[in-house]
């Protein structure tokens, strides 16, 4: 079975749940994104079975319309699925396959007060009788229905007739949609809505949930039948509409809208549990964190107070997809930097020559700050993992709790650990904790009362822009540099840092008695990658070049492998490039996944690493002793 979808950026998060969801019951199916922002939503979908296409439209006429292009360009290769971003799939939906008929749920415009004759819907053409109407959120279009598509993109197109078939904004697609299939006599299967639509989940009106459990499975409570999916038309808050639940329905949501259930919420999974006392918005965020996480805890046996902080997963419910790559080391994605992020960082800090650091949160950062400045402090409000991986590398992190209530440390403990240190006057502080814009707030200015540091840096900085600007106004600082990465970091600096800033930059300089190159080393062992016919290989990959690597411009760095005999002869130079992650400096080593692509019939072959500058050279020139050879991987 092959899905599609449309979203925009901000109904990213909503249409993940969906991917996954959809992926884990149809594992050999794919789904395609229509999306106004490619880059972005690449950043949330990161399933090789998820194709990302951007659709113009979106931006300039809105999804809802723009809806009739995805369609006309998903039945050019066939039949498929078209699914709402606001769906989690409980189930197989393969019943809704019909390669002759139109298949969606009835409709009966109950939740449409606004219509007052039913049976002729669209005051634009009063003589059209609505002899069948659906929902649009769930529809299978057979590929017979193609030319059916073609005519009603192109009827969309057209100002006048698109506002004809509509009810101002508040039916659009589905109402045009429903106009044309009667028009046009287009026949259409009708499945049970309490089964594969919203009337399955709520009332009409005011949203009153109609969900309950039986055998480990979502039902509707009034006819006791188990939900195919959970679409949450209508519902503006969706994450509060499931947290009114009992938990068990939560954690059956979680284990089919995540990657990895997230083992230290199980105690969801006892109704009347410690949770539920939680205040309403606390329960909220722990909900949200559930239902989004696609990770697991490194240390997911470890007993922590995680459910009282419910702040943790906040953090966790807005970071970015997990990743398998690692940049020098450390992990990429989820709650982490991205490889952008981490490279940037480190240029930023060794650009400003800032030698004391005042980090506010500890975890991976603490311990990349600690290998490029003398002297780095991390306060931390919680103890967890985070905290034992930065302690366990040298970091210097001092534990302070944080009041969710009064937004600040606790003043007398923050007081003595920067004092005790001598770092009233630090050269950067790096904010990225605690958690929510507003209690980063009051730690900034808590932080602010007691240092002057002469550079500021953010993380986050596009959620908390507000709060950039504010500094902005209330302090001497102006930018000096940004990422726009999706979550952004910002540099501000201080006016009595500027002259400080026009010393030579300190940092690690490039040893030149390292032969120019590249190491690379396989990282594990490689794997189909179905959707593409290709092998995923990976590998560890060291610049010892002198200069720094460039993944985009004219001239970009990239990863590439030669075919070679067992003899050792060149059979093919030159094959398939993979983009690296990230820029790498000299010295920096990368984990990440070597596209190979197997197709030959010729048996006994090897395949090389190399490293290629586009247009300019192949690393292995420079490179005294052979490339190792590796066994061509085959199916």
């Amino acid at each position: 079975m092959r899905a599609i979808t449309i979203a925009d950026t901000a109904y990213l998060n909503n249409t993940r749940r969906l991917v996954v969801s959809f992926l884990k019951h149809h594992p050999d199916s794919s789904i395609t994104v229509f999306c106004d922002n490619a880059d972005a939503a690449r950043r949330y979908l990161t399933d090789r079975r998820c194709r990302i296409t951007e659709l113009a439209g979106i931006a300039t006429d809105g999804a809802k319309r723009a809806k009739f292009t995805a369609y006309r360009l998903a039945a050019a290769e066939g039949s498929f699925l078209f699914l709402d971003s606001d769906i989690i799939v409980l189930s197989s939906l393969a019943e809704l396959e019909d390669e002759e008929r139109l298949v969606a749920c009835a409709d009966d415009m109950s939740g449409c007060p606004f219509i007052e004759d039913k049976q002729h819907p669209w005051p634009g053409d009063p003589g059209l009788a609505a002899d069948i109407y659906f929902n649009s959120g769930i529809v299978f279009f057979p590929a017979a229905l193609a030319g059916f598509l073609e005519g009603l993109h192109h009827a969309a197109q057209d100002d006048d007739l698109f506002a004809r078939y509509i009810f101002d904004t508040r039916l659009v697609d589905n109402h045009f949609l429903c106009a044309f299939a009667n028009k046009e006599k287009i026949p259409v299967r009708l499945v049970d809505g309490t089964v594969f639509n919203w009337q399955g989940l709520r009332t009409v009106g005011k949203p009153k949930s109609l969900l309950g459990t039986r055998d480990g499975r979502i039902v509707n409570e009034p006819t006791s039948r188990p939900m195919r999916l959970l679409h949450f038309a209508g519902i503006k808050d969706i994450d509060a509409f499931l947290f009114d639940h009992d938990p068990e329905i939560l954690r059956i949501v979680a284990a089919n809208a995540i990657d990895t259930p997230f083992d230290n919420l199980s105690l969801f999974d006892v109704p009347g549990s410690a949770a539920n006392a939680l205040p309403a918005n606390a329960r909220a965020e722990v909900g949200r964190a559930l239902i989004d996480r696609s990770g697991e805890l490194r240390s997911p046996n470890v007993p922590a107070p995680y459910i009282p902080h419910h702040r943790t997963f906040v953090s966790l419910a807005l970071s970015t997809a997990a990743s398998a790559v690692e940049w020098n080391g450390l992990p990429c994605g989820a709650a982490y930097f991205e490889p952008d992020e981490y490279h940037w960082f480190r240029q930023a800090i060794r650009s400003v020559d800032a030698r004391s650091v005042i980090e506010i949160g500890a975890g991976y950062t603490s311990i990349l700050l600690n290998r490029i400045a003398d002297h780095v402090l991390s306060i931390e409000a919680l103890d967890g993992p985070w905290l034992e991986d930065a302690r366990s590398k040298g970091c210097d992190v001092a534990l302070v709790p944080f009041d969710s209530a009064e937004r600040r440390f606790d003043g007398a403990l923050l007081e003595e650990a920067v004092r005790s240190r001598r770092l009233t006057m630090p050269d950067l502080l790096f904010v990225d904790s605690p958690n929510g814009t507003a209690n980063r707030q009051g730690a900034l200015g808590q932080l602010l009362e007691l240092t002057v540091p002469r550079y500021l840096l953010f993380h986050d900085a596009i959620r908390d822009a507000e709060m950039v600007y504010g500094v902005l106004q209330s302090h001497d600082y102006r930018i000096v540099d940004q990422l726009a990465s999706f979550r952004g970091l910002v540099l501000l600096e201080h006016a009595t840092g500027r002259e400080a800033r026009e010393r030579e930059p300190a940092g690690a300089g490039v040893d030149e008695t390292v032969a120019p190159g590249f190491a690379v080393e396989l990282a594990g062992a490689s794997r189909v990658w179905t959707a593409r016919q290709r092998f995923l290989q990976p590998v560890l990959l060291t610049n010892l070049d002198s200069e720094t690597w460039n993944k985009d411009g004219e001239t970009p760095v990239r990863l590439s492998y030669h075919l070679v005999a067992a003899d050792g002869a060149v059979v093919r130079k030159g094959n398939r490039r993979t983009l690296l992650p990230c820029d790498m400096a000299p010295g920096d080593a990368v984990r990440f996944d070597l596209e190979i692509d197997p197709h030959t019939d010729q048996a006994d072959l090897f395949y090389a690493i190399d490293v290629v500058r586009e247009g300019v050279r192949w690393f292995s020139a420079d490179k005294a002793a052979p490339l190792t050879r590796y066994p061509l991987p085959r199916q």
